[in-house]
C-alpha cells in the first residue's frame, strides 16, 4: 500500500483496476436460469477437447439456449496450451458479458490462460448486469475477479466435464 495518489488515468478503469479501486460491501445476486435461458460457452482458458466439449454441448443445449460459442476454438498455433490468444480470449468473454440476452457464462473448460487475460475483461458491463459464471480450475482466476467487483458465481462443472458426471450432479447445477 502507498500514500502517494496514483498518476491520473487516461481512460475509465475496467478490469482488475476497476475490481481494486471499488472495494465490495455487498454482492449483486443474479437471477435463477430456467429451461430456455440463453447462455454463452466461451473458453478463456485452455484448449477444448472437441468430443467431450460436443457431449458437454449436447447437455447444456438440451436445457438452455445457445447464443454465443457453440463451437470449440480450435487451439492457439503460437502457444497450443491455450484456446486462442489472449486478446481473442478476452474478447469472446466481454462479448458474452455485453450481451443482454446472455444470462449466464459457462466456461468450455479450465487448464491455463484466465490470469493472462483479466487485465482486459470489462468488470462495467458484468457489475451492470450481473449473471452467474460457471466454472473451476483455472476459472477460479474469474470467480475471485468477479467476487472484487460484488458478483457471485459458481464453482461448478466446466463444459468438457458434464457428460462425465452423474445426472444428479448436472441437475443440481442447473437448479442454482
Amino acid at each position: 500500500y502507498s500514500s502517494r495518489a496514483a498518476a491520473p488515468m487516461s481512460k475509465k478503469p475496467t478490469g482488475l483496476l476497476l475490481a481494486r479501486r471499488n472495494p465490495v460491501t455487498t454482492f449483486s445476486m443474479w437471477s435463477k436460469l430456467n429451461p430456455g435461458s440463453s447462455v454463452a460457452v466461451v473458453a478463456p482458458a485452455g484448449p477444448v477437447p472437441a468430443e467431450p466439449f460436443r457431449l458437454g454441448m449436447e447437455i447444456l443445449s438440451a436445457r438452455y439456449k445457445v447464443v454465443h460459442g457453440g463451437t470449440a476454438p480450435d487451439p492457439w498455433d503460437d502457444l497450443p496450451y491455450l484456446a486462442g490468444d489472449d486478446a481473442s480470449r478476452a474478447a469472446a468473454l466481454n462479448d458474452a458479458l455485453r450481451d443482454a440476452e446472455v444470462e449466464a457464462v459457462f466456461f468450455a473448460r479450465g487448464g491455463y490462460g484466465s490470469t493472462r487475460i483479466l487485465q482486459a475483461l470489462d468488470g462495467r458491463a458484468l457489475a451492470a448486469r450481473p449473471i452467474p459464471l460457471v466454472g473451476f480450475s483455472d476459472i477460479t482466476a474469474l470467480h475471485a475477479w468477479a467476487a472484487c467487483l460484488g458478483i457471485p458465481t459458481i464453482h461448478g462443472p466446466v463444459v468438457t466435464q458434464l457428460s462425465r458426471l452423474p445426472a444428479d450432479q448436472v441437475e443440481g447445477m442447473f437448479r442454482m
